[in-house]
This record gives structure tokens, C-alpha cells and sequence, in this order.
């Protein structure tokens, strides 16, 4: 597939590179107008669920960002001379340079095509893509081009901020508000690099009038808040970069696709600064897009060896199983039966041979669903899918009316799954629990 992306932020690298982890017969090329080492903003903020996303997406990248994470598990709120501090908020930030420099190399070492200094001022430019990702941000060109088809709107929110950063090292998230004559100005800080804070400043746009900073300058305006925040800041100084005062737009878009186009990130929605999860949000777009997108071709298409997430059935649509992939064992399977007739599940091994690694537990939730009998053959080559870390004993099978009886036994797990069969007559659950190093198998029939 050929992909295009607009736009080397977070969203536009993290997808392109997990992409082309995921199929390294992807052609993706990556446009950017910014020289490599250029960006806007200071921290970013990832939450801790983001950061299990982003390792389970992609280790190397994720031990990359733990090296240079701060972490802290607190806010703190001043006003006047009170100090509030609340405990139980899981937060990591870094430095948005680094981040990016991060995702330009991993990106690079996998082979995506990154091309700098390259500005998109029309579609045509990307030739013919398969696949146009809009990761350009607020003002993205992918989603000005067909704004309609998009449903786009802008909401503006009618406050002020600027984006500072300060020498000032805060030591957990630190939200300051500051009277003045002219009105309440209030400031979001956090952490990034051990050396460095984000300093936002924001008021309302009437205060912002009657301070007189719409008619200063970038330094002016600098300087008018280093004094106002003397206090918090000491002997340290507010730095500027392009730190000049905007609006915040609440874009919406009704639609995040078009065509062969999709949007990502500040192009798809934007998130208040306040919250910290911008980036947060966009990495999260990009994820899930990736995710998406392997898992529809795994359905439709040939795998790649290198596919790093397990194939899921679309979420709508007929469901077809995999072919049934031979068993390498000498032996011949066992198989595991569900009679609705009767409230028992029979496991017997094969003739001629003791039971291998089958049963149904090793279900694999179509839905097409079983008749009268149901009887499942698990190849004794097969592994189950990873998707929970929680399974702890040897595996068992469930019927109505039924104890629970083991299956077989391992000496290390690898994934559990809960399937619901719906038969003809009844409703039974199987607990699927697969290893791939048995020690012992063991298949009893249950006892009327």
C-alpha cells in the first residue's frame, strides 16, 4: 500500500512508523514543511494508561521515551498564598523536541521516508496514494480541501493564552492564579525534562485588552508576565519560543474520514490545553488507526510475517474462520464436544493415542454459530492469541450444570480468552487458556 502523511508531528511519525512495523511492504512517505529539528510548544504530557499503550504498540520506542520521562503523581493548586496539593494523578511528560527526534529515528531505522521542508499546498502534490493520512494540525490542509465532506467547525473559546516555558523546575503539575487590577490571570505548569518547565499563561480576552498586551510586542509581553509571576518564579526566567498570544479553536468534524483520507490529531479534534492531552490524544488517534487497518487487511489479505497485532474479525459483516493450519504432532488430536442435549462437555483423546493440546477452550469467537454438536479440533501447532496477563492455572472447561474440570496443564501461559457459544438449546460459556510449552496433558471425560 502506498501511504502519504501530511504533517512529521507526533500522530504523523507514530503512525508511520508503527505502519510500516506492521508491513514493511508499505511504501510511506512522510511531508513536512518544518526543518526536522523545528518545533512550537515545550512538554507533552502522557497520562499512564497512554504509556502501556505506547508500549505494547511498540517497545523500542517506548523504552526510548522512558529514558527521558519525568513522572510525578501530583497537582498543585496556589492562590494568593495558599497551596493545595492533591494526590493519586499518574502523570509523565517530555520534552516535545525530544519526542519527536525519538519517533524521526525509529521511524527512519524501520525505512518510512521522511521529507522535510516539504509544504502540501494541494492534494495533487502527493500523486497517487492510496492511503492520505492528515496529521498537519489545527489548520490541516487534508481537511481544508474537502472541509464539507469533513462537517468541519470551529468553535472559538474566547480566551487567551501563551505558551512560555521557564528554567523554573515545578515538581509536580502546578496550577497558579493571580488577581490583578485588570482581572484573573492563571498559569499551567508542569515538568519535562529535569531542567525545564512548561509556563502557560491564560486570561480572558477582556483582561488581556485592559493589561494592554494586545498592543505588545512578543519580549514586551514576556517580560509582563515574568513580573507578574515573580513570586512562584524567583530568581528564575521565562523562556520564549514564537511565545505569542493566540485564541483556542474547539474544532469539530463530523466525519474523520473521506474517501482515501482520514485525519488524525489537532486536524481531526483539538483538546484544551488545560488537560494536557493533546499529544496524548493524537498518539492515541495514531494507535488506533494503525490497529485498524491491520486488522482489516489480516481479514481481506495475505499476513505479513512481520504483523504485529493478532488478526480481529471486522466489527460487522459475516465472520469467517481461519483455515485450519495442520498439526505437527505425530499423535492424532483429541476434541472436545459440547452436547446441548445434555448438560456435560465430553473431552476424549483420539484413537490409537494420548490427548495433545486440544480442546475446545481453544475457541475462536465466530459467529457463526455451532448446531447440535459442537465439536472444535485445536492443532497441536497452533498458539492462542494474547490478550490478557491474568491466567494463573490450568485450563478448564465450563458447562451448564457442570464443574469446572481441567483440560490440560502448562508450564507457561501466554494468553486467556472468554468465548460465548450460542447453540441451539442452551448458552454456554468456554474459558480459553493456551500456552505454547505443555508439559502434561490431561482429558477426562466428565462423570454423569
Amino acid at each position: 500500500m502506498k501511504i502519504a502523511v501530511v504533517g512529521a508531528g507526533p500522530a504523523g511519525l507514530y503512525f508511520s512508523l508503527l505502519s510500516k512495523r506492521a508491513d514493511p511492504s508499505h511504501e510511506i512517505t512522510v511531508y513536512e514543511r518544518n526543518p526536522p529539528d523545528a518545533t512550537y510548544g515545550w512538554g507533552v504530557v502522557f497520562s499512564e494508561d497512554t504509556l502501556t499503550e505506547l508500549r505494547d504498540a511498540d517497545y523500542p520506542t517506548y523504552l526510548a521515551f522512558d529514558e527521558a520521562l519525568v513522572r510525578w503523581d501530583a497537582i498543585d493548586i496556589r492562590y494568593r498564598d495558599e497551596v493545595r496539593r492533591s494526590y493519586g494523578h499518574g502523570f509523565s511528560a517530555i520534552s516535545r523536541a525530544r519526542l519527536l527526534a525519538i519517533l524521526q529515528r525509529r521511524a527512519t531505522e524501520l525505512g518510512v521516508d521522511l521529507r522535510f521542508e516539504q509544504e502540501i499546498g494541494d492534494l495533487t502534490d502527493l500523486g497517487d496514494a492510496d492511503l492520505v493520512v492528515g496529521a498537519d494540525g489545527v489548520r490541516s490542509v487534508v481537511r481544508t480541501a474537502h472541509e464539507k465532506q469533513f462537517g468541519s467547525t470551529f468553535d472559538p473559546l474566547g480566551s487567551r493564552y501563551v505558551w512560555f516555558g521557564t528554567d523554573l523546575v515545578f515538581d509536580v503539575f502546578t496550577f497558579i492564579f493571580r488577581p490583578t487590577e485588570h482581572g484573573l490571570f492563571q498559569v499551567h505548569a508542569y515538568p519535562f525534562d529535569g531542567r525545564t518547565s512548561t509556563f502557560i499563561v491564560e486570561t480572558t480576552e477582556a483582561v488581556w485588552r485592559r493589561a494592554g498586551l494586545d498592543e505588545m510586542s512578543e519580549e514586551q509581553s514576556l517580560a509582563f508576565c515574568q513580573g507578574l509571576f515573580a513570586d512562584h518564579l524567583g530568581d528564575h526566567r521565562l523562556l520564549s519560543n514564537n511565545s505569542i498570544w493566540r485564541t483556542f479553536d474547539h474544532l469539530r468534524n463530523r466525519s474523520w474520514h473521506h474517501q482515501n483520507m482520514v485525519l488524525m490529531g489537532d486536524a481531526a479534534h483539538t483538546a484544551h490545553f488545560s488537560i494536557g492531552s493533546g499529544t496524548k490524544l493524537a498518539i492515541e488517534d495514531a494507535v488506533a488507526l494503525a490497529k485498524a487497518f491491520q486488522a482489516h487487511r489480516a481479514t481481506y489479505l495475505p499476513r505479513s510475517p512481520s504483523t504485529s497485532w493478532s488478526a480481529r474479525p471486522p466489527s460487522s459483516g459475516s465472520r469467517k474462520p481461519p483455515p485450519t493450519a495442520p498439526a505437527t504432532s505425530s499423535r492424532s488430536p483429541g476434541t472436545c464436544t459440547l452436547t446441548p442435549s445434555s448438560s456435560r462437555s465430553t473431552c476424549s483423546p483420539a484413537p490409537g493415542g494420548s490427548p495433545t493440546r486440544t480442546s475446545s477452550c481453544a475457541t475462536r469467537p465466530w459467529s457463526t454459530a455451532p448446531t447440535a454438536t459442537s465439536t472444535v479440533v485445536r492443532p497441536a501447532s497452533s498458539r492462542a492469541p494474547r490478550t490478557s496477563r491474568r491466567c494463573r492455572s490450568a485450563t478448564s472447561c465450563w458447562a451448564t450444570g457442570s464443574s469446572p474440570r481441567p483440560c490440560y496443564r502448562t508450564r507457561r501461559w501466554r494468553a486467556c480468552r472468554t468465548t460465548t457459544i450460542a447453540t441451539s438449546s442452551s448458552l454456554r460459556r468456554v474459558t480459553a487458556r493456551g500456552s505454547s510449552s505443555p508439559t502434561r496433558s490431561r482429558c477426562r471425560p466428565t462423570r454423569a
